[in-house]
């Protein structure tokens, strides 16, 4: 379980301060991130409404794909920052707009594992409420998901309905991926062979054959309702 450490609002003020220090990693509508020695630390804006269901225990699950924070620091009560591990992001939106493009075969094989992750939060009833391309990197090896702080536990779906729900928008997430890559091909006037063009449009079709293997494979894991 993350471990939820609380502040005075100096203590916290000093802390960010330390963080800024940091390196600059990107920053959004809710947060700022900076990376220190491996890890982001997400610093939220004052317009976040970002909470933490305590119910998931992250101990129990081994989903080394999920990004969930290590450490989560809170003032008043409420949550200002998260620490989480950093990953080097080949489909960060910069690199993309700018020509440079991940190895798409590689991002194929990450997938299995990427799902069968999916598949053990859904078998313990989290939903993924924040999967987007934004929120997914991949290092040249594996995918990651990050801004887990938004999931939460679901009790009243079935494990198989929360399963499909978390695939579908990871689906979603890779389709907006691969418009945008095949958008700047475009765009740039860079070659794009047949074949590339369909490893890369397939992706999301291949998630969702990669999904329905994977849960006849742990049928009896998943409870039905």
């Amino acid at each position: 379980m993350s471990t939820i450490i609380e502040f005075t609002q100096k203590e916290k003020q000093h802390l960010i301060n330390q963080w800024t220090q940091g390196s600059f990693v990107g920053d959004g509508y809710e947060s700022t991130c900076y990376q220190i020695n491996g890890y982001v630390y997400k610093v939220l804006n004052n317009n976040s409404n970002t909470h933490y269901d305590e119910s998931i225990d992250i101990d129990e699950m081994n989903t080394p794909s999920f990004l969930f924070p290590e450490e989560i620091y809170t003032s008043n009560n409420e949550v200002f920052a998260y620490k989480t591990r950093y990953i080097q992001n080949e489909m960060y939106k910069k690199r993309i707009y700018a020509g440079i493009f991940p190895d798409f075969n590689k991002i194929r094989a990450a997938i299995p594992a990427f799902v069968k992750d999916i598949f053990i939060l859904s078998k313990n009833n989290i939903k993924t409420t924040d999967i987007s391309w934004n929120n997914l990197l991949f290092d040249g090896v594996n995918i990651y998901a990050i801004d887990t702080l938004h999931y939460e536990k679901e009790e009243n779906l079935s494990q198989t309905d929360i399963y499909k729900w978390n695939i579908s928008h990871l689906q979603m997430a890779m389709i907006e991926f691969t418009k945008v890559c095949e958008d700047t091909y475009r765009k740039r006037k860079i070659s794009l062979s047949n074949e590339t063009r369909s490893i890369l449009l397939g992706l999301p079709y291949y998630i969702g054959e990669v999904s329905k293997q994977i849960a006849k494979e742990n049928y009896e894991e998943i409870v039905q309702k």
